[in-house]
């Protein structure tokens, strides 16, 4: 099998679109500038081992996608956490694979139905399922199907497709294994990040708040050879108590703020990459796109699921029960763009729900409980035996990352939603308008892939409405 490739420097940097056809003995790949590709492999991210010849196929712990092509096959590789996954489209003959929704859509000339306005519940429902033996799917229009790969590799062959779960790590036998092999497995992502074999080498940063989930993933980077953190802060409330600045000092680690409003102030509708999977989510982290280019991230996401005794945490093929909402999704699309490598550390060993509260609930661990209705022993304790004051951080849930869901606040945004729904003669039926907002993103975002497809003709009158799309 040989991979052609076709590089794009106007796409998003990380993104790439694969296209095979059934009994080929070439794979077409047009990427961004700042995929790694070989000879017979490509990626973008890091993981858990030497960046060699395609290690990023067999490593347990991997924070990126990419392929690697043998003599008859070629081997999608989707991440080991389930923030990101692999999406697959086949048209008649030629099956095209890639790491951005928007992308795939792009690329096979397909968009969202009209229709249909469910699409957040159709994708939050896909997530929730996992690594099933037979993947999940959205339908686009014309009833055609984007088939969804999380946490596995799908094997394409001119007379056999496959996929194959990803290898998981072993059960931790207690809270000291458990925190000295997430210290290991960091240690292996930076390093792979900081191989001189890489085209771009990509410099770590964690963010932090004053939760107990991203403060735990930042001490356990401070072990790991992190040495810089990103914050938020709240220009309108001084007293703000999810600065994460004292913890930061606390470990040593230098430290850049932002106001968590800062993002609103972004030009060109920056909502709608972030809208492509989820309702927001994370946008809040766009007041530091520039201190995010490049970068190997480290965030907490997960450990809600982990950690927070209301949750069912995470069935052994990634099945994330009870998920109400996306969150790390929103991260997706704004990390190809700027070509930043997001980290999920809490979802190393995550399939082990078992030993994880077993493991938590160990007699040991009762010094680090507090008494209250937000409280985690296990990333107490990393914490505070990293050198963290236990008055500093895990008193209250901020979500400080987290915008709420529907609302539009950036400039331009309003307006623009407006125009969308005039353009394709949609009413302002408020029970309705909500769920264009999958549409409208994802036709704005597929602008960057191909924009002679993603602008159709108006399909009704402009005009203004007077009142926003979102009823507020």
């Amino acid at each position: 099998m040989k991979i052609v490739y076709q590089t794009d420097a106007k796409l998003p940097r990380l993104a790439w679109c694969a296209e095979y056809e059934t009994g080929s003995h070439t794979v077409q790949v047009r990427h961004g500038p700042w995929v790694e590709t070989f000879d017979d492999w490509f990626c973008e991210g890091a993981w858990d081992g030497d960046f060699s010849h395609a290690g990023f196929a067999d490593a347990v712990t991997c924070m990126g996608t990419g392929a690697v092509v043998a003599a008859d096959s070629v081997r999608f590789l989707a991440p080991s956490h389930p923030y990101k996954c692999l999406l697959s489209v086949q048209l008649g003959r030629r099956i095209f694979v890639s790491n951005s929704l928007p992308f795939v859509l792009a690329a096979t000339g397909l968009r969202p139905d009209f229709e249909h306005t469910n699409y957040y519940e159709d994708l939050r429902s896909c997530y929730a399922k996992g690594f099933a033996p037979m993947p999940s799917q959205i339908q686009m229009e014309g009833g055609i199907p984007v088939r969804i790969h999380q946490c596995c590799s799908l094997l394409l062959s001119p007379n056999h497709r496959e996929r194959f779960f990803r290898a998981q790590p072993e059960e931790p036998v207690d809270f000291v294994d458990y925190r000295d092999r997430l210290v290991t497995m960091l240690g292996g992502l930076r390093e792979n990040a900081a191989d001189p074999r890489r085209g771009r080498m990509l410099e770590p940063v964690a963010t932090l708040s004053r939760g107990y989930d991203s403060v735990a993933i930042a001490a356990l980077g401070r072990s790991a050879g992190w040495r810089h953190a990103l914050t938020l802060q709240s220009k309108m409330e001084p007293d703000y108590a999810d600065d994460g600045s004292p913890v930061a000092a606390s470990l040593g680690m230098s430290v850049t703020t932002a106001y968590r409003h800062e993002w609103t102030r972004k030009r060109r509708l920056p909502e709608a990459e972030f809208y492509v999977h989820s309702t927001g989510g994370m946008i809040r982290l766009l007041a530091f796109e520039r201190e995010l280019e490049g970068r190997l991230v480290l965030m907490g996401e997960l450990g809600d699921r982990i950690w927070d005794p209301s949750f069912d945490g995470v069935d052994p093929n990634w099945a994330r029960p009870n998920l109400y909402a996306l969150g790390g999704e929103s991260m997706w699309e704004f990390s190809l763009r700027i070509g930043a490598t997001v980290a999920f550390p809490f979802s190393y060993a995550a399939v082990h729900r078992d030993a994880l509260r077993r493991i938590a609930g160990a007699p040991e661990q009762k010094a680090y409980l507090l008494g209250t209705d937000y409280d985690r022993p296990v990333p107490r304790r990393i914490a505070e035996e990293a050198g963290v004051p236990r008055e500093l951080f895990g008193t209250d849930k901020m979500a400080s990352t987290h915008e709420q869901a529907g609302r539009f606040c950036s400039r331009g945004m309003y307006h623009d939603f407006q125009d969308f729904l005039a353009e394709n003669g949609i009413e302002l039926v408020p029970y309705k308008v909500a769920g264009y907002r999958f549409h409208w993103a994802m036709d704005r975002t597929m602008r960057r892939y191909r924009p002679e497809v993603a602008r159709r003709p108006a399909r009704g009158s402009r005009r203004r409405f007077r009142r926003p799309a979102t009823g507020r």
